[in-house]
Order: structure tokens, then sequence, then C-alpha cells
């Protein structure tokens, strides 16, 4: 999808299109394909840009996903809300770097090494 058919979409559609993403995302992971991850990493990205870019900025609404099933819908609406739910986002990031070993918890201590560094800080 292109940036101005994001413009036409509700929140809430947004918001299930974050999912459905992510969950994708999850499922290229799995099966080790790189360029399709990278792909939907993109995309998540202009949702998240999307999402920013309304009235009051919107990314806090991704906070409701921090109890998804599903691990990389989880990690990424923490990484998502860093710079507007900071203390919940870290904290959503904490629990999930005590996960067990997986792609998402290797994300998580990625970014919270990055922030704590400061080599990565929240916009």
């Amino acid at each position: 999808m292109k940036k101005k058919q994001y413009e036409a979409q509700s929140a809430s559609d947004l918001i299930d299109l974050f999912i459905s993403t992510s969950i994708d995302q999850y499922k290229a992971e799995i099966v080790d394909d790189h360029r399709r991850w990278t792909v939907l990493y993109r995309k998540i990205e202009s949702i998240i840009a999307e999402l920013k870019s309304r009235p009051g900025d919107q990314r806090d609404r991704l906070v409701q996903l921090y109890d998804h099933k599903n691990m990389q819908v989880h990690v990424n609406a923490a990484l998502a809300t860093l710079a507007v739910s900071p203390t919940a986002a870290r904290a959503e990031l904490q629990r999930i770097a005590g996960w067990p070993h997986s792609a998402q918890r290797v994300q998580a201590l990625d970014m919270l090494e990055a922030l704590a560094k400061g080599r990565y800080v929240p916009s």
C-alpha cells in the first residue's frame, strides 16, 4: 500500500493492518525469508508513520497490542510506542527480553541496549 492509501483508512483499520503485517513478518522470520521480512518491516514503518501524522499522534493506540498473542506484534508495538509511551514501551521491551530465546527477544535486547547507550532516541 502507498502512503496515500493509508491516509484514507481509519485508525482502527491501520491497527488491524499493523497486526496482520506483523504476523506475516513473524511467519517470514520462521521460514528465514529475510527479503519478505524486510518488505514487511517497511510496510509496518509506513503504518506507524501514518499513525504518527494523525492529529494527536495516534501511535499510542498500539499500546493495546502489548497483550497480543503473537510475539512479533508485541515487539513491533513496543518499538512503535517508545516515543509516545516511553515507560510502558520500555517495560514491555524488558518483559520481551525475558522471554526464551527468540528473534523478538533479540530485537528487544538490541533496542534496550541502543536506548541505554544513547544510540537511539525515540521520535
